[in-house]
């Protein structure tokens, strides 16, 4: 995973290069600031002769004047390397986040790509909730890790690396007395990570719980107002709020834990260190500034140290994040594009012996059972029956949302799984039960599968689905905002704009769903008038429960229990006495 993610920082190399420099400036300028101490205490505040001459440690540079002149040039020297110090520093965690959301957006991007990808199946056996908050919650713990973690990552190590070599430079003894913490801190951080990326998983999943309630309430919310069920649903998501706190609590626990640990560690170290370089003073085997010139580094050998092994607490959370975001991308969708071939439609579509089985958690669960059927190009096809006899399903092989769990369905002669994915869907118009409307304006709705379309083209199909009317009243026109999935329109001017995002690609092949089984009477006699003017010349295949929808089809299938059990034309599927017949007389009688 972590070879994977250094990947995908490729986008953003120049920022890493950037960081990776001003990194090395700030670790050096902040360790040379440091040995600056060791002069300005032995030489200026120790010494007690008027002039002074010394060498700065490690540097090597040899000073010969006045104490107030060496004391103004020491703090210049100071200030001035402080300067660049703070400025490499700027450019480095700039860079850092930089080159992190660079990453991160691009991680976005691909994790958005391949939830188009997904068919229907895949979202029927998720959680929307928990999926957003893959974007959202897992995304954001990532974004702290690169942008933020990364630097903490790159950077301290090496000053840890810089300082420690500063205090075997100073006193081997005194360094290698303070690097003996250093086993048990690993042992520490190796402990807690692992603890911590646990933790954070459930804490992760138990978010996405939360979500995907909140998610479910937001598009439900007319049913719980209904059933006065705000109380019940309110218990329900303060439950899962409880039960993501008490997962959150652990995971804090283990966090928390690191920081203070290290620093108790680290602080039985620094008083072994004072004891014996305070006796080493006393008895004069080394100087004052020497000894707190060492202590100033190794304090600040300390202070990187705490920083990793936090941000490697930190970095668990979000690896643990990340894992969840792969396993996303890790998963591959039912339906794979491999055809290369483009689509031509002369003669029909058949099904050839088609069976399909949906996948559920409890069972397989059959839909359709050897299915043979052919439907000429330019024919009318009705699909009727029982609730749950497929027909729908029937219909969404086309598309492919799904592909057949045996036999195939071909196009021309042609297994639709061989030709372009993208080349199939374009030449089929959709028309639901449910439009699916997005918060953008009517234009946009309309022009959704031709996004280039001109606003002539779209008025055309707009006047040819009935809506011409209905778009004028509106004082923007086609560029009014039909809010949240359409929430502005009633459900005749929803459907009769998705009859006018069909008629503007303009399909050889269409497909109609229940499109007005959800309508009051006059609203389906608008849309009706549409569907008659968009089925012309096309090869159309309507579902519908209302029967006298499908009377003036070419050709009516009746399906039960996934299998064809008749077909034939209204007044023959009548006289025959069948189901058709008995659902016809079910229907009318009521």
């Amino acid at each position: 995973m972590l070879i994977r993610t250094i990947k995908r920082f490729k986008p953003g190399y120049k920022h890493i290069l950037i960081s990776m420099a001003a990194m090395i400036v700030v670790v050096v300028t902040n360790g040379v600031s440091l040995v600056t101490l060791k002069p300005i205490i032995d030489e200026i505040f120790v010494t007690k002769s008027g002039n002074v001459s010394f060498t700065i440690p490690i540097i090597n540079i040899s000073l010969q004047d006045t104490k107030i002149a060496m004391l103004m040039w020491l703090v210049g020297f100071f200030i001035f390397s402080r300067i660049l110090y703070c400025i490499a520093l700027y450019l480095n965690r700039f860079s850092m986040m930089l080159a992190g959301e660079i990453m991160v957006n691009k991680l976005r991007i691909d994790l958005y790509e391949r939830l188009l990808r997904f068919s229907p199946s895949f979202y029927s056996k998720s959680r929307t909730g928990e999926l957003i908050s893959n974007l959202t919650y897992d995304l954001g713990l990532v974004q702290h890790l690169a942008s933020t973690l990364t630097a903490d990552f790159l950077r301290r190590p090496f000053e840890v690396i810089f300082l420690v070599g500063l205090l075997f430079a100073f006193d081997v003894k005194l360094a290698i007395l303070s690097l003996i913490v250093t086993p048990f801190i690993v042992v520490i951080v190796n402990k807690l990570g692992t603890s911590i990326h646990r933790r954070a998983g459930v804490m992760q999943a138990n978010m996405g719980n939360t979500a995907s309630s909140f998610n479910e309430t937001a598009t439900g919310i007319k049913t719980i107002q209904s059933f006065s069920a705000e109380t019940a649903m309110q218990d329900r998501f303060t439950n899962l709020v409880s039960v993501y706190l008490k997962s959150a609590k652990h995971a804090y626990l283990a966090t928390a834990a690191a920081t203070p640990i290290t620093e108790f560690v680290t602080a039985i170290s620094i008083a072994a260190i004072i004891i014996y370089g305070g006796l080493a003073v006393i008895e004069g085997k080394t100087s004052t500034g020497s000894f707190f010139t060492f202590m100033a580094i190794l304090m600040a050998t300390y202070q990187p140290v705490k920083t990793l092994v936090n941000a490697i607490a930190e970095g668990s959370r979000a690896g643990a994040a990340l894992e969840r975001v792969y396993k996303i991308l890790d998963t591959q969708p039912s339906v794979k594009n491999i055809g290369s071939r483009k689509f031509q439609f002369t003669k029909g579509l058949r099904y050839e012996d088609v069976s399909f089985s949906y996948d559920t958690k409890e069972e397989r669960k059959t839909a359709l059972n050897n299915i043979s059927l052919l439907i000429p190009k330019g024919q009318t096809v009705a699909i009727v029956g029982p609730s749950g006899s497929g027909k729908s399903t029937l219909l969404s092989l086309i598309p492919r949302f799904y592909d057949p769990t045996l036999g195939r369905i071909l196009i021309d002669d042609i297994d639709i799984r061989k030709l372009d994915l993208a080349s199939l869907r374009k030449q089929i118009g959709i028309v639901l039960q449910e439009t699916f409307l997005f918060n953008d304006t009517i234009a946009a709705n309309i022009s959704l599968g031709k996004p280039g379309a001109s606003r002539k083209e779209i008025e055309k199909a707009i006047e040819a689905s009935y809506l011409k009317e209905f778009v004028a009243e509106l004082p923007q026109g086609i560029d009014t905002i039909v809010g949240e999935r359409g929430a502005m329109l009633s459900g005749g001017e929803k459907q009769r704009i998705a009859i006018a995002r069909a008629l503007l690609i303009d399909p050889p092949i269409l497909l109609l769903d229940e499109a007005t089984s959800s309508l009051d009477s006059e609203s389906e006699q608008r849309v009706q008038n549409a569907i008659e003017r968009l089925i012309q010349g096309r090869t159309t295949i309507i579902i519908a429960h209302r029967l006298s929808t499908v009377q003036r089809a070419d050709r009516i299938i009746v399906l039960e229990n996934g299998k064809i059990v008749e077909q034939g034309s209204h007044d023959e599927l009548i006289s025959a006495g069948g189901l058709y017949s008995h659902l016809h007389e079910l229907q009318f009688k009521s």
